[in-house]
C-alpha cells in the first residue's frame, strides 16, 4: 500500500525510503469484521474465514453455501434446516436481537461453535477491540481464541480489548457456542497491526536512520542504491529489539540516491 507518493512504499511488511526524505511513518494495517464481511469474495475472504467447529472445538470447517449475495441479509449458511451454524449480517431492521448493520453468529443444533477467524497476514503487535451483544433470547457462550487456545471468554455477551505479538499465519477465532435455541449473537471487532516505523534524517552526506519496531524480534536494516531486479540489498545492521525500542544507525552511502528497508527475521 502506498504511504507517500514522493518517498516511501510499504511492500510485504518492509518500508522502502528514498532519501533525502523527511521522517516517514508507514500506515497501520487495520481490519473491520463487519465492513469486510462478504459472501461474494470467497471463503476465506482475505484475512477472514467463516466456518464452524465440532462441539468442544477442533478443526475449522469453512462454510460453502452463500445466501442472499445480491439482496436481503448476506449469509454463510450451515447444513441444518434453519441454515445453522451460520454467520450473517443484518442489513434490515432489528431482527432476532441483531441490530441493523451488525454481524451475527449462531451455533449449530448440537451446540457446534460458529466461528469467525482472522489470520495474521504478517508478524507484528496485534490489537483487538470488540464486543458481543446478548442478541436473541438464548444464553450462549462467547470466546476469543488465539492459535486454538482460550484467550478471552464470557457468558452471552461481553466487551474485550486484547493485545499480543503474533507471527504471520497466527489465527484468532471469535466463537459463539454452548447453546442453540434463540442463539443469534451479534459481534463487532476491529484488529490493527501497527506498521514498521523507519525515520530518516540527512546531515550532509550522512544519513541517520532510526527504527522503532512494533513487536519484539530480530530486525535487519538493509540498503540499496538500485531497485532494478534482482535488487542488491546490503545488510547494514542486525539487532534483537524489544517492542517500541528505539534504534539509531548512522550511514554514509556515498551516493545521492538510495533506499532503506528494515526486515524482520
Amino acid at each position: 500500500m502506498k504511504t507517500n507518493t514522493l518517498c516511501s512504499f510499504l511492500l510485504s511488511g518492509a518500508l522502502f525510503v528514498l532519501f533525502p526524505a523527511p521522517s516517514v511513518t508507514a500506515q497501520t494495517l487495520a481490519y473491520d469484521a463487519t465492513v469486510d464481511f462478504s459472501v461474494t469474495k470467497g471463503n476465506p475472504n482475505g484475512v477472514w474465514s467463516y466456518g464452524w467447529m465440532p462441539s468442544g472445538f477442533g478443526p475449522l470447517n469453512l462454510f460453502t453455501t452463500a445466501l442472499n449475495p445480491g439482496n436481503g441479509n448476506p449469509q454463510w449458511a450451515g447444513w441444518y434446516y434453519d441454515n445453522s451454524p451460520t454467520i450473517w449480517r443484518n442489513l434490515g431492521p432489528l431482527a432476532y436481537g441483531v441490530p441493523t448493520g451488525w454481524l451475527s453468529l449462531h451455533p449449530g443444533p448440537g451446540q457446534e461453535p460458529a466461528v469467525l477467524r482472522w489470520t495474521a497476514p504478517t508478524s507484528g503487535s496485534v490489537k483487538l477491540e470488540g464486543q458481543f451483544l446478548p442478541g436473541d433470547g438464548g444464553t450462549m457462550q462467547v470466546a476469543v481464541r488465539l492459535n486454538g487456545q482460550p484467550w478471552w471468554s464470557d457468558s452471552d455477551a461481553g466487551t474485550f480489548a486484547l493485545h499480543t505479538n503474533v507471527q504471520a499465519g497466527a489465527t484468532i477465532d471469535f466463537a459463539v457456542y454452548g447453546g442453540y435455541w434463540y442463539g443469534n449473537t451479534p459481534l463487532a471487532v476491529t484488529i490493527s497491526i501497527p506498521a514498521l516505523r523507519l525515520d530518516l534524517a540527512r546531515d550532509g552526506t550522512t544519513n541517520i536512520v532510526t527504527f522503532t519496531p512494533p513487536a519484539e524480534g530480530t530486525y535487519v536494516l538493509q540498503f540499496t542504491d538500485s531497485l532494478a531486479p534482482p535488487i542488491p540489498w546490503t545488510d547494514l545492521s542486525t539487532n534483537s529489539l524489544a517492542a517500541d525500542q528505539f534504534f539509531r544507525f548512522v550511514h554514509s552511502p556515498g551516493s545521492s540516491l538510495g533506499f532503506y528497508r528494515c526486515r524482520r527475521d
